[in-house]
């Protein structure tokens, strides 16, 4: 399972609103780069869901992945990707 934390205001906002956690997938196919921008998502993706907000798609400011970490039975951290 998978945990992301957000700080970014729409998103946070969104999830204020509906009152739960949202559960979703990455914007990109297994395997593939990850999306940095808006124009980055594949076409397959967008044509692939029902709906796309039109939040932020014409930034060209690169965004920083999300950093992943692993939590073990005992508490212990392994960062795997930052």
């Amino acid at each position: 399972i998978g945990i992301r934390i957000t700080k970014e205001a729409f998103s946070s906002e969104l999830i204020r609103k509906f009152g739960k956690a949202i559960v979703s997938t990455s914007a990109n196919i297994s395997g593939e780069k990850s999306p940095s921008t808006f124009s980055e998502i594949q076409k397959e993706i967008l044509e692939g869901v029902n709906y796309v907000v039109k939040y932020r798609q014409n930034e060209v400011q690169k965004r920083q992945a999300s950093s992943i970490l692993r939590i073990g039975l005992g508490g212990e951290v392994e960062i795997l990707r930052h």
